[in-house]
């Protein structure tokens, strides 16, 4: 939105940094992940009510919470629930950028430690170089 409100030609080259992916970006759609946040939306209340980013983030972070049940297992107690939620190990998710994962630990419950870098080509961003880990606390 932003791009489109200075001019996508006075945006050529502008370097910047990305974790998910950019849902109106076409190179990700037709995915086997788009498809399936596809097919989830349409069958339900959100499509099309929320603006498509903010459906993505919904839709994450449902993930999210889906990767924390799993690993609960049939213990669905509040201490395994949240011991769980803060032992996430390279958890990848359908609309994180590929090679992105989640972690948490007891003393760090910032899920996202990686990205990747982009370069706006005047019309979509463009991925470069190696996913980028931050570094340790």
């Amino acid at each position: 939105m932003v791009m489109k409100s200075a001019g996508y030609e006075k945006g050529v080259r502008i370097i910047s940094a990305a974790f998910a992916i950019d849902p109106t970006d076409p190179q990700w759609q037709d995915t086997p992940e788009d498809q399936e946040w596809l097919a989830l939306m349409k069958n339900t209340m959100l499509w099309p009510t929320l603006p498509i980013s903010r459906a993505r983030l919904v839709y994450s972070y449902a993930q999210i919470m889906v990767a924390v049940l799993k690993a609960c297992g049939d213990n669905l107690t509040r201490e395994n629930v949240m011991k769980q939620a803060i032992s996430l190990q390279n958890v990848a998710l359908p609309m994180l950028l590929p090679g992105i994962t989640l972690s948490t630990s007891a003393t760090d419950f910032a899920p996202i430690k990686q990205m990747q870098l982009e370069k706006f080509d005047g019309a979509t961003w463009r991925l470069f170089g190696e996913v980028i880990r931050a570094p340790a606390n």
